[in-house]
């Protein structure tokens, strides 16, 4: 039988539910409240460097980066062969999730710490089968006001982006590869407009006109944005409450596995915590017998939504035996599950370097739009997903007063169970 630690006040999230940018005192200041109740656990705490970018001006042109270069890579196709800017494309998307991450860390210069601490069993402290527990301790900025009360809307203007992006790369492949069947020839100087096509004249201007508007919509945002942050109740001083809860009970348990909780810092402006932390420790990991689980926003919503994935074209999927065991056991308990899929929190670092991670967070189930159906179609994403609605993340809404005390108990008893499944299959090793 699950013991849960009894907090029904649950008074250390809200003592944890406060602004806690990272680089900044108030974040010094949630170090040391982590720190604290570990030490009363009787744990010892490591504090592991994280470096991340401090430039807000970096940061800003980082944010508006992608959508000026599809712009600019639209307009240049009036004089460059379709199939040039197809290559262009290919480049900026490998640039982007490949190369440019690797300049990032080149590029960090500000400091700060993810905080480690070890529950290492009498059984099990010889060998590396274990399991490690993530969640993040930063906030973000306050979203602007018109992205709060309109969030549903721009969340389908931004899935109508992507559409839109994949179509002009496709309909640049097929009039470059039929421009070639017809000609016999190219010429790097074929550009979109020299076709001669009213229809192709018409959609490029369409394109322009489109992207032009959506760059002014991200400036809009990024110049209207308050230097304001969130409390960060849910996102994530939830995630951080949990796993502090877990380090309780898993002293009085006594678990015949080693457990590692790892506090992420800087997730919020580019997931530097877990990108520093994969850096220092993925060459030491026997990944075989290491199991991730991403704690993130799990207090608000009616439902658990377990990540399957990431990735559109390349496709990083969660890990099967994770996603079975947290289904089964929030069955068990009475927890409504529902899958998604895309990058939300740092379990997408992890699945990126192939190791054996899943993602857990709780929201309301949004429909899905038209388009962000299509793109699914088109990408072959798997049919049972569902879309978590983010309306109480990254805007004044994520207070304390609105967190749901049963989804945090849910959650302790979800994981405390699917440990306990986990460190059996480990066991069988």
């Amino acid at each position: 039988m699950i013991a849960i630690p009894k907090d029904k006040s649950i008074d250390l999230l809200k003592k944890l539910s406060f602004p806690r940018p990272t680089g900044s005192n108030n974040e010094i200041l949630a170090q040391k409240i982590i720190i604290n109740e570990l030490k009363k656990l009787k744990y010892q705490v490591k504090l592991e460097k994280v470096k991340y970018i401090k430039s807000k001006i970096i940061r800003k042109i980082e944010t508006v980066a992608r959508y000026q270069i599809i712009l600019w890579l639209t307009i240049i196709s009036t004089f460059l062969h379709p199939l040039i800017i197809v290559f262009l494309f290919s480049l900026y998307f490998y640039s982007k999730f490949y190369f440019y991450p690797k300049i990032q860390l080149k590029l960090a210069k500000g400091i700060t710490y993810n905080l480690i601490a070890n529950y290492v069993s009498n059984k099990n402290y010889r060998n590396n089968k274990k399991i490690v527990l993530c969640a993040h301790y930063d906030t973000a900025k306050i979203r602007n006001e018109s992205m709060q009360k309109r969030f549903k809307l721009y969340s389908n203007i931004f899935d109508f982006t992507d559409f839109l992006t994949y179509s002009f790369i496709v309909l640049l492949f097929f009039t470059g590869i039929t421009n070639i069947s017809f000609t016999k020839s190219f010429s790097w100087q074929d550009g979109l407009l020299s076709f001669n096509s009213l229809i192709i004249e018409s959609m490029w201007l369409f394109f322009i006109f489109y992207f032009c508007i959506i760059n002014l919509l991200f400036i809009y945002f990024i110049l209207s944005n308050k230097n304001r942050y969130s409390s960060g109740a849910n996102d994530n001083a939830s995630g951080v409450y949990v796993l502090l809860k877990i380090a309780e009970a898993v002293k009085k348990m006594k678990f015949n596995i080693n457990i590692d909780f790892n506090f992420f810092a800087a997730e919020e402006i580019g997931y530097y915590g877990c990108r520093n932390w994969i850096k220092s420790h993925i060459s030491k990991l026997e990944k075989s017998k290491t199991y991730f689980i991403n704690v993130d926003t799990v207090g608000k919503g009616n439902a658990l939504f377990i990540n399957k994935g990431i990735g559109h074209v390349v496709k990083h999927y969660s890990n099967n035996f994770l996603i079975d065991t947290l289904k089964e056991c929030a069955t068990e308990i009475g927890f409504k599950t529902e899958n998604f899929w895309g990058v939300f929190g740092d379990d997408s670092k992890l699945l990126e370097e192939n190791l054996q991670a899943c993602g857990i967070i709780t929201s309301y189930p949004r429909k899905n739009s038209i388009i962000s159906t299509l793109l699914n179609k088109l990408f072959l994403m798997p049919a049972d997903i569902a879309i978590p609605f983010f309306d109480y993340i990254h805007n004044i809404n994520d207070e304390y007063s609105n967190i749901n005390k049963k989804n945090i108990n849910k959650t302790i008893k979800l994981l405390l169970q699917s440990i306990e499944i986990i460190q059996k299959q480990l066991d069988s090793r």
